[in-house]
């Protein structure tokens, strides 16, 4: 008898057993049974990321869940029997990770599916509000808005030979100095904004509008004067890089600015009409037309210049060559800051000067010589003393003085002048 029960018991065990077995697999495969999902993310904005997929097998719906970074979990978003879920209120240029859930529904009852991850990402605005400043003649800082969610700029300068916008650099900050540029150039310019994720993916936003910059043409250098008389004189300089033109202001005592004189093509201009030993002050700048606008390089500092002073005519008093020592007079300039006198044995030739005389209402001066002769060419000059040094006027017309002197110092035997006056 007890053999029999102990027999039953060991039966029913068994049976239990496979049934709890047979339930089990029913389950496995009823879970095997509910598909899976492949997705991607298939759009994306500044604030919202779209990610769609397939299912197959039994997949009624798919529960969305997003990592918290704070929480170190995944959190539903909500369930939904579409094919695409739109992610939104994130943040510019960030990354995702995202879980979809699969799940089937039979008779009332839900069963979750094999779950997938995958990482999504937000866009990033394209760069705007771009401008220049510090602009040189071979450099200009290239400026835009900052983006939200960049991490860094990527910058193109249109390449025309190439006729394309090649890559020039990339910079952390909103802003990029670029240099050893040709003088009065324009330069085109586009710049991308990047986020780069945690694994390494960059993502671009959009190029920018393309901007146009330009450097201004070179300094004026070498700047002097020539052609000086007592009327006129001309303004001369190098020719600058770039330029299409140049600039000349002069100084209006008036208004206490400087005034627009003139535009020339030529890197010099001509001044006439002006008065005697009167000085003027001006500036000069190049300038280039680009997209028919003017623009100006680095003005020149204020250079003074001086007309030359009317010289005075020197007239024989007393004295004697072949003694060493005469004396000569002349009206005063009381425009001048000076007199110098030279002589020579050859008229127009080898000027010895023999003496200054640095006051303007003088009227006569004895010359004494280093040695004796019997004639001699004198010559007057004057002087003004400018801010750039002296201005001297042109030589007198020569008084010639012999010997033997006249007979009396009223005479005129022993003086007489030409007609020749050297510069």
């Amino acid at each position: 008898m007890k053999s029999r029960v102990s027999f039953l018991r060991k039966q029913t065990a068994l049976l239990l057993t496979a049934l709890l077995l047979l339930s089990c697999c029913s389950i496995l495969a009823f879970a095997q049974s509910v598909g899976t999902v492949k997705a991607k993310q298939t759009a994306r904005t500044n604030r919202t990321a779209t990610v769609t997929w397939t299912k197959s097998g039994t997949v009624t719906g798919c529960e969305v869940l997003r990592y918290n970074k704070q929480t170190k979990k995944y959190e539903s978003l909500g369930k939904t029997t579409k094919t695409a879920y739109k992610l939104s209120a994130l943040a510019p240029g960030e990354e995702y990770a995202v879980m979809l859930r699969p799940y089937a529904t039979v008779g009332g009852k839900q069963t979750a599916g094999k779950a997938v991850k995958l990482r999504v990402y937000t866009a990033i605005s394209a760069v705007s509000k771009l401008s220049h400043t510090e602009t040189t003649e071979t450099s200009h800082k290239l400026t835009w808005k900052k983006v939200t969610g960049a991490e860094k700029y990527l910058v193109y300068y249109y390449n025309a030979a190439a006729k394309k916008f090649n890559l020039l650099g990339e910079t952390a900050n909103n802003y990029a100095v670029i240099r050893q540029l040709k003088p009065g150039t324009l330069y085109k310019y586009r710049v991308r904004a990047v986020s780069v994720a945690s694994d390494g993916k960059r993502i671009l936003a959009d190029k920018s509008k393309t901007y146009t910059a330009y450097t201004v043409p070179g300094s004026i250098k070498n700047f002097r004067v020539t052609d000086l008389t007592t009327t006129s004189y001309r303004l001369q300089w190098d020719a600058a890089a770039g330029a299409t033109g140049y600039i000349v202001y002069r100084f209006d005592p008036n208004t206490g600015d400087y005034a627009e004189v003139t535009k020339t093509a030529a890197p010099s201009y001509t001044v006439r009409g002006l008065a005697a030993g009167t000085t003027d002050y001006y500036q000069v700048c190049a300038y280039a037309m680009l997209q028919k606008v003017s623009r100006a390089g680095a003005i020149l500092k204020a250079q003074g210049v001086t007309t030359k002073p009317e010289t005075v005519a020197p007239k024989y008093v007393s004295g004697d060559p072949a003694r060493g020592k005469f004396k000569i007079k002349w009206t005063p300039n009381e425009n001048v800051d000076g007199y110098r006198v030279f002589v020579t044995e050859t008229e127009g030739k080898n000027y010895t000067q023999v003496l200054e005389v640095p006051l303007a209402a003088t009227k006569t001066a004895v010359v004494k010589l280093d040695k004796k002769c019997d004639k001699l060419f004198v010559y007057l000059q004057t002087y003004l003393v400018t801010d750039a040094g002296r201005v001297y006027s042109d030589y007198s017309p020569a008084l010639i003085v012999t010997t033997p002197p006249p007979a009396t110092t009223t005479g005129t035997a022993a003086q007489t002048t030409t007609a020749s006056a050297k510069k």
